[in-house]
């Protein structure tokens, strides 16, 4: 098959930590390595650096890169109005994609396009009803979800964002979302006939555990998170928990990875927990995909307490390296966790569970060892990317 997929991020140094991008890239990844012809068409306000795009490319992956931005002047007038910018970004972006994607069909001849509800990046070509090629919509976490749930901030353009989305995934024809749960929450918000969705998981690669050696050179118990400093993925859970773990353990680290402290973050109550117990935190930055790697390898215990996930890679990740996890009882956690048997939910951000659970295994090897077997026996059978392209390539081929 010839299938295009058409994403606003996509794996590169820019979205290291991004579950869309890293999802697009091993869908790419795995169908060309059937033998599938993959078009990747990269939609992106981001200045990526096109020669590590590149590298990526083979016989069977053809990219193409993006990028939009609004002129000087239109910067200028509109100075710190961050949400009205960031609406004619989308709107900009979205007739770019419609020109080019129209090109890119005819050249390499698409019968199937898998693109995002994010970004809305296919809205015109999908309300222009165009039955060929195929378009098949992901629907991950709503704008709607995001903007009226996880965060303070209010704006009209966005929720007018949220809207478009709405009116996108309604007029799709072909739709699918990561698990159960998460279909459960999109029917409540728009009101949408579950039937119309197919289940495909997110896969990941399953580290080969034997071929890797271990640099762990300390006795510290390490406790990783890794996510974005925000409301959402329950960062400031973590400032809390901090301190009265450390009230009790004093030979751990916390591993802090997914946001630049020096350049992207500023929080006074993050700063002075920081100053405070400065040998007991570490915050990396963003990593390369090999550091996060030997991140995970060389975790005791990984924190990841998302208010809400439609899927959360992070999730399976950690558990593909036979790492107990802890996450809050909500979203897709609750789908892909078996409570206790292979990684743990607290109920109800209750902080002191989440402390004392920390602690806990802080003391017990073997059962930290025995939670994460079971995780990684978990995502091997279930979350593989060859099983998750096996569904893919089955669902393109019925539609066909």
């Amino acid at each position: 098959m010839n299938i295009c997929l058409v994403t606003p991020y996509y794996r590169s140094n820019e979205f290291l930590n991004s579950g869309i991008a890293n999802y697009f890239y091993n869908l790419s990844e795995e169908l060309s390595k059937r033998g599938h012809k993959v078009v990747v068409l990269f939609v992106s306000e981001r200045n990526i650096d096109v020669n590590s795009l590149k590298k990526l490319e083979n016989n069977n992956i053809k990219i193409y890169y993006q990028h939009v931005s609004l002129p000087g002047f239109i910067n200028y007038i509109l100075k710190n109005r961050w949400a009205v910018k960031g609406f004619l970004i989308r709107f900009v972006s979205c007739f770019i994609t419609y020109f080019k994607l129209n090109s890119i069909v005819k050249k390499h001849e698409i019968e199937i396009i898998e693109t995002t509800s994010t970004n809305i990046l296919c809205i015109i070509n999908i309300l222009l009803k165009s039955d060929k090629p195929k378009y098949i919509v992901r629907v991950s976490t709503l704008h709607k979800q995001m903007y009226n749930e996880y965060y303070t901030f209010k704006s009209r353009l966005l929720n007018l964002l949220s809207y478009l989305e709405i009116l996108m995934i309604n007029q799709s024809k072909y739709l699918i979302t990561n698990t159960y749960t998460h279909l459960d929450e999109i029917s409540k918000i728009i009101n949408i006939d579950k039937s119309r969705f197919k289940i495909i998981n997110h896969g990941i690669e399953i580290p080969k555990l034997s071929n890797i050696n271990l640099i762990k050179n300390d006795l510290n118990l390490r406790i990783l998170f890794v996510g974005r400093f925000e409301y959402r993925k329950g960062f400031d859970l973590i400032l809390k928990v901090i301190p009265k773990v450390l009230k009790y353990i004093k030979n751990c680290k916390f591993i802090l990875v997914g946001t630049d402290v020096e350049k992207d973050f500023y929080n006074e109550e993050f700063v002075k927990l920081k100053e405070k117990y400065q040998d007991y935190i570490i915050t990396p930055g963003v990593v390369s995909n090999e550091k996060l790697k030997d991140l995970y390898l060389n975790a005791d215990i990984v924190l990841a307490p998302s208010r809400y996930e439609s899927f959360g890679l992070v999730y399976i990740e950690a558990m593909s390296y036979a790492k107990p996890l802890i996450a809050l009882n909500t979203g897709s956690a609750v789908e892909i966790i078996n409570k206790n048997n292979d990684g743990f939910l607290i109920e109800n951000e209750s902080v002191d569970n989440f402390s004392d659970l920390i602690i806990r295994l802080s003391k017990d090897k073997l059962y930290r060892n025995k939670i994460g077997q079971n995780a990684r026996n978990n995502i091997i059978n279930n979350y593989s990317n060859e099983k998750i392209v096996d569904e893919s390539i089955n669902y393109y081929e019925s539609i066909i």
